[in-house]
């Protein structure tokens, strides 16, 4: 059973198609895991130990995901913050209601350098400000020119304004702060 469990955890890491999906695959599997009956043919002690340890297994490469996906935002690298504290958090409760100190230590101690990796990627991502154009700089090139006073810096504006046609922005353009 075990080596079902783990072969099909890496097969999210290692098959998935980008890491949303892997993420939303993790949660999936946590929350599965979270209502699973524990009457079988194995001892309620397996079986508890069989779910304890997939959503631990989950929870963790759920963080490993999470870690991947480089936010371009500060708000986006916060969502991300919550979401893993949120799911770390849940199996650190249920480790304390099932009395099981030697779980939620290490859980807390994941949770710590989880924190301070995603933390750290957040305040060091950079400073992502508006420009009121009035409409004035409509194509990409032109903005990253007045901008950067660099034209070959006009990826990082569509980066930021994907909802852009094809290099025609409007008279709001959402960039990096200029130097």
């Amino acid at each position: 059973t075990w080596n079902a469990i783990a072969g099909g955890i890496s097969a999210i890491d290692r098959y998935g198609v980008g890491t949303d999906q892997k993420i939303s695959a993790y949660r999936t599997v946590i929350n599965w895991a979270a209502s699973q009956p524990t009457g079988s043919t194995f001892s309620a002690g397996s079986i508890e130990a069989i779910i304890a340890s997939l959503r631990i297994v989950s929870a963790s490469n759920l963080a490993k995901s999470a870690s991947e996906l480089r936010p371009k935002t500060l708000q986006e690298a916060f969502k991300q913050y919550d979401m893993v504290v949120a799911v770390i958090g849940d199996e650190m409760k249920v480790a304390r209601s099932k009395c099981n100190d030697t779980l939620y230590l290490a859980l807390r101690d994941f949770l710590v350098e989880a924190q301070t990796v995603l933390l750290n990627r957040a305040y060091n991502l950079p400073v992502v400000v508006q420009y009121k154009t009035g409409g004035a700089l409509g194509f990409s090139l032109a903005a990253a020119y007045d901008i950067y006073g660099d034209a070959k810096k006009f990826a990082t504006i569509e980066q930021y304004n994907p909802n852009s046609l094809p290099y025609a922005l409007g008279d709001v353009i959402t960039a990096t702060r200029a130097a």
